[in-house]
């Protein structure tokens, strides 16, 4: 999600497998949902 491959997952071809699917509105998506939830930890302490 934050620019990672399968060389940096550590994953091998299991990320291509789980990520390939995906296209840039699914990541928007997700970058948004996770600051979401970043914001959401630091309110919380």
């Amino acid at each position: 999600a934050h620019g990672g491959d399968t060389a940096s997952s550590g994953l091998g071809d299991l990320f291509d497998l789980s990520v390939n699917h995906l296209s840039g509105s699914h990541y928007d998506f997700f970058l948004h949902w996770d600051r979401l939830i970043d914001l959401e930890a630091r309110e919380a302490h």
